[in-house]
């Protein structure tokens, strides 16, 4: 049986892709044949220095004949379109909201819990198969990388022990110098900010909240981002406005100083926002919150 490690449909994001390359690692050393699912569009924040090229990755589902293993998410509409939804055998996800039905489905096979990245699942999967000390430097790498990013360098709320502990591992084994996570992160800084339309494109997102309908709200994970409306406010603009939600903001964690720089003209959201960071909008629709905080968890404050 062939065994395919699949994420999301549209492109993917540094936590995804390091777990697609981790358990593809993880389950040919148990001699399976298998293939991690990788789009042709991988998002900014995935350093060019770290993209990997081996004989498991496909571009395509394979034929009739798999099992599916997905990474990184669990909400069945965000799946790669051409996964057979029937063939999922099991999940790692650290998303909050279809627990239940993945449990009902699989059992102990769906993986969600909510820490801070996906890879550190990835990582404790690599100790249950006690195939640890044969992973390759280069894959350690990518989980760790994927591990700082993804827990805005340790600084966001739900970053956990587990995040802490797989991290320290991770980085033993793929022998980097001091300072190595800070070289990446400057990495993604200039990736995202060379084509700075596409960036936020791509990384913007709507959802619909109660009383308050669709909202887009978008996201630009950097470790320099003081200065990021000061250049590109009127692209935020242009851009944002593309959606036709009636309502967005922009939020820009800034990893260097552990604080968001969030942007919004609509006033409701203005408030919500200060309710939520205690961040006060100047007339600019400008504010700085004195944490670092994603998305992820402005969702659920929204939801709430």
């Amino acid at each position: 049986m062939h065994t395919l490690i699949a994420g999301g449909e549209e492109y993917i994001d540094i936590d995804s892709y390091a777990c697609l390359i981790a358990l593809a690692e993880l389950f040919a050393l148990e001699r399976r044949a298998v293939s991690a699912l990788v789009p042709d569009t991988i998002n900014y924040s995935v350093p060019h220095s770290l993209v990997v090229s081996n004989e498991h990755i496909v571009t395509q589902c394979p034929g009739e004949s798999y099992e599916a293993y997905v990474v990184d998410l669990s909400n069945p509409d965000d799946m790669a379109s051409c996964v057979d939804r029937k063939k999922i055998v099991g999940i790692f996800d650290h998303h909050h909201g279809f627990e239940e039905y993945w449990q009902d489905r699989l059992g102990e096979r769906a993986v969600i819990e909510m820490i801070g990245a996906a890879a550190t699942l990835i990582w404790e999967e690599w100790g249950r198969r006690e195939l640890k000390s044969d992973i390759l430097p280069a894959t350690a790498r990518l989980l760790a990388f994927a591990i700082a990013s993804n827990t805005g360098n340790f600084g966001i709320s739900i970053t956990s022990s587990r995040d802490r502990d797989a991290f320290a591992e991770l980085s033993v084994i793929a022998v980097e110098r001091e300072g190595w996570t800070e070289a990446l992160f400057r990495e993604v800084d200039r990736q995202a900010l060379a084509d700075i339309h596409t960036t936020l494109r791509l990384d913007t997102k709507i959802a619909e909240y109660p009383n308050m309908g669709a909202v887009s709200a978008g996201q630009l994970e950097l470790w320099d981002g003081a200065s990021f409306f000061q250049r590109h406010m009127s692209v935020v603009d242009e851009v944002l406005d593309t959606f036709g939600a009636p309502r967005w903001f922009m939020s820009v964690p800034c990893l260097s100083e552990q604080r968001n720089y969030l942007y919004t003209k609509d006033r409701e959201l203005q408030e919500l926002l200060s309710r939520f960071t205690n961040a006060v909008f100047d007339e600019h629709g400008l504010a700085v919150t004195d944490r670092l905080i994603y998305r992820k968890e402005l969702y659920k404050q929204f939801m709430s």
